[in-house]
Formats: C-alpha cells, sequence, structure tokens
C-alpha cells in the first residue's frame, strides 16, 4: 500500500476484508494496514462506521480477527518497551488506536458481538482476551514514556499504583512542578488515548434510562479501580490538564478566536468528559459483586482473575471490595489542603473568569467564551457536592463573587430564554442552590457589585448594587421570564433566596419589587392547591422576608414599604377563615358567601388599608381609630418602579379563567417525602416543537423530583450531618392524600400556615404604617399649604430615609430560626445528569461522525430547524 495514505487503496482493504477470511498469512498485509491508518484525520474522513459494519454482516470473522491483531499488537509494544523509541512503533501506535476508535461502537450495537470479541478467548491469538488485553495497553500508554510523556530519568522505576510526578502530565494538584508541563509535543497521542478510553465506556449510549441504574459496565468497574494500573496518575492528569487550560490567549485580544480548535482545547475537552465520565460511574455492591462472579459473569470473572494475578493474594475478599469502590470519585472526595486547593481554586477562577470577560470586552468578540462551558460547570458542581473541604473553601473566598458565582449567573441568564440550553439552566440552578448554603458566601454577597454586565435583570438606580442584589433579581427574572418547564423546581430556586436572606444586610429597590411579585404569583389559590411543594416554595418566600425584617431591619427600609403597600395580601393569610376560604369547594356556601381568597391585583396601602387589623397591641403605637381616620391619607410616591403593570402577569396561563374544577390529586401508592403527589420518575419524550439539539431537555422528565430532593437543617450544622428541620405538627400534616378525591384538608393548612411566620410581618407593617403617619404630620407641620385632612404624597427615597432612624428589635413577636436547604441527588437526577453529559460528548463526536446516533437509546437525536446542529434532544423509556 505504500508509505504515502491513499484513501483508494485504503478503501480496496476495507474491500478485501469483506470478502477474504483474514488468516496469520495476512500479518504484514494487518502490519501495513495499521501504519496505513496512523492518521486520525485521513482514516475518520475516509472510512465511515457504515464500511466495517458490512464487514461485519458479510465476515463477522473477519472483524473478530482484525480486532484481535489490533489489540495483540498494540499490548505487545506496550508491556515490552519501557520506552517507545522507534518511529515505526509510534506509527503502528497510532494505528491502533485510530482503528478501535473507529470499530469500538459497532461492538456495542451488538451485544453478543461485543462478548464474542472481547470477552471470549481468542483462539488464533493464544486464547487471549480482548478487553483485558485492551484495557491493560490503554492503561499503559496513557504514561509511556517517549510515546505519552517524555523520557524519563535513567534508571528511574515508574509509579504505576501511586502518584508520579515524572508521570502526571501536568502540575497543579498534588504535583508542584511536572517535567511534562511545558511539552506539548504529547498532545495529539494524549488525545487518541482519551478518545478511546472515551468511546470504551460509552456503554450507557445503548441503553435505556431505566436500564442504565442496572446494568453493569465492567470497563468502567476496571479504569475506576484502585488495582488498575494509573488510576491516581490519571485522574491528577486529568485534573490538572482543565485547570491548567490557558482562556486568555496569553492576554493577546482574538487569539482565542484565531486558535479555537488548536490541541490544548481538544485535549481539555476530552479530558473534562472522560473526568465526569469516570467519577459518575457507581460501582455494584458488594453484595450484587459477589452475587454476579458467583453467578459465573463472564466479563467481571475475567477482570476478576486478571487483578488476582497481578497481586497473588490467597482469596478475592479484599479484591471484590475494590471493585466495589470507584477510585476517582474517591480522590475527588479526599482533596484538601492549600496546596491543592490553591491551584485548583486558581483554575476554575480562570475558567469561569473567561465567562465574565466574553461579556465586558471592549473589543468586540476579542474573547471568546470557551466551548466546554458546561462541563466546566458540572465539574465544578460534583466538585462542591462531593468534597466538602472544596465547598467551604472556594464558597468563603473573598472573589468567588466577582470570578465564579457571577460567570455561573451570567451563563443562567443566556440560557433560560434558550430552548437549546435547558439543561444548562437547571445545572447552573442547582449549582446555585448548592452554593447559596454556605454561611460565608451569604455575608459576602453584600460586596458592591460594579461589574458592567449587560444581564436580563431590572436597571437598579443610583447603581449601587450587591452580589445579593444580583441573585435576588436573577431569581426574580427567572420566575418572570423563564420557561414553564421549572415549575417542577420553583421550591428549588426559591430556597436560594432563603438561604441568603439571613445574611443580607440590605436590598435595593428593584429587587424588594421583586420579591413582591414572587409573592404575588405564588400565593394565587390555583397554585397552592395544585401540590404540597407550591405551598413550600411560598413558605420559602416568607422565610426570606422573615429574615430580612427580623436580622437586618435596620437597613431593609424599602422591604418595610413594599410590604406596607401590599398589606391586603398578607391579611389574607392571617384571616381567621383563610383555611375556609382555600379549601372551599366551588359552589360551595363558604364560597357563595366569603370572597375568593386569591390574591387579584393588590392595591397600595392608600386604597387597601381599610381592611387592616390590628396585629399586636402592644407594639402599635397608635390606635387603630386613628389609623382608620388617617387612612386615606397617605401615598406612597414611587419614582422608578422597576415592575411594570403589564410585567404582573399570572403564574400559568389557565390561570387567565377561572377553573371550573379545582386540581385533582392523582393517587400514588409511592411515598415521597413531599407528601401530596409524587411526581413521575419516568422520563417521558417531548413534544417536537420542544426538542432542539443536544442539549434541550435531557431527562427534564427526570427533574420533576428535584423538588423533593433538598434538606433543611440549622445553619452552621456540618453538611455531612444535615438533617431536615421540621415542625412534628406539620411534619404529621405532610401526608399524602391517597384518596383522589380528596380536597387538602383545613387543618393541613391551618398547621402549614404556622410556618410562614406572618405575625413578624403584620408586626412591621404596623410599625412601618406608624412610621409613615408620624412622617406625614412631620411634613404637614414643615409645610404650611397642607391642611390636616389633605392627601399628602411621600416619596419612597425620603421615607426609606426617615425609616433608617427606627429598628423593629422588640417589636417582633418572634425571631424565625435560621435554616437552610439544600441540594440532595437521587437516581432520577443521576440519570438526567448522565443524559446530559453523554449528550456533550456526542455533540463533540459528532464532528468525525463516532457513533451512529440511531442506534442510542439513552436518548433520541433530533436535529433543530434552521440549523445544522444535532443531538440528544430527549431522555424517554424505551
Amino acid at each position: 500500500m505504500g508509505n504515502s495514505f491513499s484513501a483508494k487503496d485504503y478503501k480496496d482493504q476495507l474491500t478485501k476484508f469483506q470478502s477474504e477470511f483474514l488468516s496469520h498469512e495476512d500479518s504484514q498485509t494487518l502490519s501495513q494496514f495499521l501504519i496505513q491508518s496512523e492518521d486520525f484525520y485521513n482514516v475518520f474522513t475516509t472510512v465511515m462506521l457504515d464500511d466495517f459494519r458490512r464487514i461485519k454482516q458479510d465476515k463477522a470473522d473477519n472483524l473478530a480477527y482484525l480486532l484481535s491483531y489490533i489489540i495483540k499488537t498494540m499490548h505487545d509494544i506496550a508491556v515490552n518497551y519501557k520506552v517507545i523509541t522507534e518511529e515505526t512503533h509510534k506509527k503502528t501506535l497510532k494505528g491502533c488506536l485510530n482503528l478501535l476508535i473507529r470499530i469500538f461502537p459497532l461492538l456495542y450495537e451488538d451485544k453478543e458481538l461485543l462478548m464474542r470479541c472481547m470477552w471470549r478467548e481468542q483462539a488464533f491469538f493464544q486464547n487471549q482476551i480482548n478487553a483485558i488485553k485492551m484495557m491493560e495497553s490503554i492503561s499503559l500508554l496513557l504514561f509511556k514514556p517517549g510515546f505519552s510523556i517524555q523520557d524519563v530519568p535513567a534508571g528511574l522505576d515508574l509509579q504505576y499504583y501511586a502518584i508520579d510526578e515524572h508521570m502526571v502530565w501536568k502540575q497543579g494538584i498534588t504535583v508542584i512542578e511536572a517535567p511534562n508541563h511545558h511539552n506539548q509535543n504529547y498532545n495529539q497521542v494524549r488525545i487518541l488515548l482519551l478518545r478511546l478510553l472515551i468511546v470504551v465506556l460509552s456503554q450507557p449510549l445503548y441503553y435505556s434510562p431505566d436500564e442504565y441504574l442496572l446494568v453493569l459496565n465492567p470497563f468502567s468497574t476496571y479504569f475506576t479501580s484502585r488495582r488498575a494500573k494509573n488510576t491516581k496518575n490519571l485522574f491528577v492528569s486529568l485534573v490538572n490538564t482543565i485547570i491548567a487550560y490557558d482562556t486568555q490567549g496569553y492576554g493577546i485580544p482574538y487569539l482565542s478566536a484565531i486558535d479555537s480548535t488548536g490541541e490544548p482545547e481538544n485535549l481539555t475537552t476530552l479530558s473534562l468528559h472522560l473526568m465526569l465520565i469516570l467519577i459518575e460511574y457507581k460501582p455494584p455492591s458488594f453484595e450484587n459483586l459477589t452475587y454476579l462472579i458467583r453467578g459465573g459473569h463472564t466479563s467481571l470473572n475475567k477482570v476478576k482473575e486478571y487483578f488476582l494475578r497481578l497481586s497473588s493474594e490467597p482469596n478475592d475478599q479484599a479484591l471484590l471490595e475494590d471493585l466495589t469502590l470507584n477510585e476517582h470519585f474517591r480522590l475527588m472526595r479526599v482533596i484538601h489542603g492549600r496546596v491543592n486547593l490553591d491551584p485548583l481554586y486558581a483554575g476554575f477562577s480562570r475558567l469561569f473568569s473567561n465567562i465574565i470577560n466574553s461579556q465586558i470586552t471592549w473589543m468586540p468578540n476579542s474573547v471568546i467564551m470557551m466551548p466546554f462551558n458546561q462541563e466546566v460547570c458540572i465539574l465544578l458542581w460534583r466538585f462542591i457536592t462531593i468534597n466538602q473541604h472544596v465547598f467551604e473553601d472556594f464558597t468563603a473566598r473573598e472573589d468567588f463573587n466577582s470570578k465564579i458565582l457571577l460567570g455561573v449567573l451570567i451563563l443562567l441568564d443566556q440560557s433560560k430564554k434558550n430552548p437549546t440550553k435547558s439543561n444548562l439552566m437547571y445545572l447552573t440552578i442547582f449549582m446555585l442552590l448548592t452554593i447559596s448554603s454556605s454561611r460565608e458566601l451569604a455575608m459576602n454577597l453584600n460586596a458592591v457589585y460594579n461589574m458592567q454586565v449587560k444581564l436580563d435583570i431590572p436597571e437598579i438606580a443610583g447603581g449601587n448594587a450587591t452580589y445579593a442584589d444580583l441573585m435576588f433579581l436573577s431569581v426574580y427574572k427567572l420566575i418572570h421570564n423563564g420557561p414553564r418547564l421549572l415549575k417542577p423546581i420553583y421550591k428549588s430556586i426559591i430556597a436560594i433566596l432563603s438561604n441568603i436572606a439571613p445574611y443580607t444586610k440590605k436590598l435595593c429597590r428593584e429587587a424588594c419589587d421583586g420579591l413582591m411579585y414572587l409573592v404575588q404569583i405564588f400565593s394565587k389559590k390555583e397554585f397552592l392547591l395544585e401540590k404540597e411543594d407550591n405551598c413550600k416554595s411560598l413558605t420559602s418566600l416568607f422565610e426570606a422576608i422573615n429574615y430580612l425584617v427580623a436580622y437586618h431591619d435596620e437597613t431593609n427600609q424599602y422591604l418595610q414599604i413594599q410590604l406596607m403597600k401590599y398589606q391586603t395580601l398578607f391579611d389574607q393569610f392571617d384571616a381567621p377563615d383563610f383555611e375556609a376560604k382555600i379549601t372551599a369547594k366551588p359552589n360551595s356556601p363558604v364560597t357563595q358567601q366569603a370572597a375568593p381568597v386569591e390574591v387579584q391585583q393588590v392595591q397600595p396601602v392608600a386604597f387597601a388599608q381599610e381592611e387592616r387589623k390590628e396585629v399586636n397591641a402592644s407594639t402599635i403605637s397608635t390606635e387603630a381609630s386613628e389609623q382608620q381616620k388617617l387612612i386615606q391619607e397617605v401615598v406612597i410616591d414611587k419614582k422608578d418602579t422597576s415592575i411594570k403593570e403589564d410585567e404582573k402577569v399570572p403564574l400559568h396561563a389557565e390561570d387567565e379563567s377561572p377553573k371550573k374544577q379545582p386540581p385533582q390529586v392523582k393517587e400514588d401508592s409511592d411515598n415521597d417525602d413531599d407528601g401530596w403527589q409524587k411526581q413521575d420518575d419516568q422520563v417521558q419524550a417531548p413534544t417536537k416543537e420542544e426538542e432542539a439539539t443536544a442539549h434541550h431537555d435531557s431527562g427534564f422528565k427526570a427533574l420533576q423530583s428535584i423538588g423533593g430532593e433538598v434538606m433543611k437543617q440549622e445553619r452552621g450544622t456540618p453538611q455531612s450531618q444535615f438533617e431536615e428541620q421540621k415542625n412534628p405538627d406539620v411534619a404529621e400534616a405532610q401526608q399524602e392524600i391517597q384518596d383522589p378525591n380528596q380536597w387538602p384538608s383545613q387543618e393541613w393548612f391551618k398547621k402549614w400556615k404556622e410556618t410562614l411566620y406572618v405575625p413578624n410581618i403584620k408586626a412591621c407593617i404596623s410599625h412601618t404604617y406608624n412610621k409613615a403617619m408620624a412622617y406625614r404630620n412631620q411634613l404637614i407641620e414643615e409645610d404650611g399649604t397642607y391642611t390636616s385632612n389633605q392627601i399628602v404624597n411621600i416619596d419612597e427615597d425620603q421615607l426609606a430615609t426617615y425609616l433608617q432612624r427606627f429598628s423593629l428589635k422588640g417589636l417582633l413577636p418572634s425571631m424565625p430560626k435560621i435554616l437552610v436547604t439544600t441540594y440532595r441527588g437521587n437516581d432520577s437526577i443521576d440519570t438526567w445528569l448522565i443524559a446530559f453529559l453523554w449528550g456533550l460528548v456526542f455533540v463533540v463526536s459528532q464532528e468525525y461522525s463516532i457513533y451512529d446516533h440511531r442506534r442510542f437509546r439513552l436518548f433520541s437525536i433530533n436535529t433543530y430547524q434552521g440549523s445544522n446542529q444535532a443531538g440528544a434532544a430527549a431522555v424517554q423509556s424505551q
């Protein structure tokens, strides 16, 4: 075939494989074929997966023989040579890697073919087990001197089961100085090895979501075991490669736009993918593993026998225990110490700063946002949820807000209106929920926000905003402008606000307006009756208000004014007949005799004050009769309203017209910890209109149970010891309604209302009203043109300044206990995350058509109209 690549000759050779059986006599031909396959681009642009599929159909034995020859050749070179110096060996190894990447997806399409080619003895090759030989070869070649790393000093023994600074690709965590750090000559080979490893671990693509959690992946079991060679070196190399990526292009403008597909970027992308795939693998339990091995599971027994040969242990008890552990997950969990946390934080700060810099650059498009920003978000999220040291250290840093949190908010803002980035939207919400549970972070949010980033939030008057304002406004706009697909996780979204509220010293006027908007839409009767999670969402909002009022009343005057203006809303929740009204069925006597409970358009205090009732006589300095007399004489004049009238829309489209029938609670025999109605954990396929690209709604239905996957605990409790804090009476009331015709009881709502701390809010309203009346009287005395019975317009800013003189200390009936809500995963979220991750892997791999998506079962593939981009649109049960 010659030394130069010929596409015609290469295709002709594949045609011969379809017609003529291979044997040992073809060794020379196959050797030349491997050398001709050294160039990745030539192989993947000349040969498609269908070309090898035809070989499988016509001569399946040839495909098995070719794979055996490739693996034997690769294994012989990897094992027999400590340093690879000959160019022929390097070309041969590259050819082996390229052909395995091309062929291996074909094996997952046919389980019998996979077993035949990889896990059964190959008679023509000394009964070798191809899977074991291949995995051992990959483990060695990842850190082979002269091939993937530079030569090591003479006489130095390589450390396969420890972290060896001479073998690790980049310096960073654990390794302060790595000899290979600045050597870019081996990036191409590392890219091939990572591509092959990802393809080998791609078994989840060919199983349905339900099967994924049950089917064992022996390849993942091998590569996540601490007994495999170079497991620790691989983990450190992947992490350090990711955090060492240069997002700035050496500070040269437009360099990232010019060189956007170079080897460093490809290597970083693949490192992210492989790192996430490895840490997300869940090995079987010891009982299940023992049962499978004792039952004759072919692949697991081969893996066990291989590790036993290496260790020479008398029994397999310790080995089986090791096979139930994911070493990559363990290493991620135990990272600690300043020597590791500092480079890790510096790397993530650099990556997220790229997101921020791409939005504030004064030279158009001079800084391009890194294409793997979603993968970086997943990795950071897994770090802070898995490793308590990382969580506490990162969130306690003063520049975390400006370097990382702001980047997360930018991605959330960009994804909420883009249907192709719905998974990124969910991910950023989970990140914010996790991050907000940090007390140190909540306190640091009071720092001034002065970045000129264009976000979908109201313009803040005066520009005196804090990061806490940014969080409140981002959540408000997320619910106001975001898709209604977020409805199942509203409780988690609102929990972000209640987490940071106890430490928010001051909210701007626009943030207070947004908070009251959320209270209005979450107070609707239909919304509260729909399910218990909706009531919990409103509870979280009331918690946030109580925290702001109780702990920082001296600086939250705008919130006090807003509460006074919307007093009627809180009066309805404190009314004695609240439970009867909200649980009254249509056409019932209570419904006919009483006014509707749901809030329509809440009027300002000047028009709604007649409904006001006394909260606590000891805290009200003005008599009720005097208040009634002057009720129509105060008008708060607001200069700049951030929430316009056209924004005050119903939460759901169906809320615009009255419902004839109340929402029904479906019967569900499976109790979940949220009470009323358990969300369907089965993943449903969305409509074609909802399906866009690889990032659209993958596994969205699986997210419907996230509403129950949050835990509340007292602030200050270690995260590993978090336990839910509940009122026993409320917990007893939170029982799932089994009768589909049963209506929520008045008793349940009565106990739920106790969690709202309405008396505190009403005491604040009374205090604010009294001070507003005193300020009105002061204006009348200072300006002789006013009369005692004349309506006085009070400027909101002036009233806020006046209220700063007074405090609510000692006036509130009770002080709310600070609780924190944090993220807690479940199988549904794990399935969604796996689908999301493999969707990202698939999109990157489609540049060279590595996979045939028609054979996927984990998710479906749809093409977004108006774009050539294709991807995984949704997870659906098969």
